[in-house]
């Protein structure tokens, strides 16, 4: 086995999400609703003060345009974020919800909290943790708004029981 055949931890969490996402979008269809599942290109935290803060999460231009029509179309009334906390990064997978349509966007994303601390220091200072989803070249967004920016924070006893591992 060469180097090259070892992902990195971040690698197999971030496969292990997507697996979560999968798995996600299967229970959310049984259950009648519609799934969206976005693949995600790279997610940024943002948290100048200055600008939007929040997380920036950048699709494909199709999947773009997938969520600015739904959201277009119809209101987005509730939501989940599950997290994991894993060392410094915080893995969490937002469902985004539409009863009306019974919608449903998954988004998959991160954040390291240790180097992006000030992250959830903007969501309680403003009004809960912003989701901005977006394409690449565009400045136009998509933003959900989560009222509750604890679901965000890390999880103390995940990480500490993945530190001991």
């Amino acid at each position: 086995m060469t180097e090259d055949d070892v992902d990195t931890p971040f690698e197999a969490f971030w496969g292990d999400l997507l697996d979560d996402v999968e798995a996600t979008a299967v229970e959310y269809r049984e259950e009648g609703w519609e799934t969206h599942a976005l693949t995600v290109g790279d997610v940024t935290a943002l948290y100048a003060t200055d600008k939007p803060y929040g997380l920036d999460v950048l699709v494909p231009e199709s999947a773009f345009e997938l969520v600015d029509g739904l959201r277009e179309e119809t209101t987005f009334d509730n939501s989940e974020v599950y997290a994991r906390t894993i060392g410094p990064t915080v893995f969490l997978l937002i469902v985004e919800l539409a009863s009306e349509t019974n919608d449903a966007v998954l988004i998959p994303a991160y954040f390291n909290h240790t180097t992006d601390g000030e992250l959830l220091d903007a969501a309680a200072e403003g009004e809960g943790m912003r989701v901005h989803v977006r394409s690449l070249g565009s400045d136009h967004r998509v933003t959900f708004v989560h009222e509750d920016h604890t679901l965000f924070e890390p999880d103390v006893d995940d990480e500490e029981t993945d530190a001991e591992e």
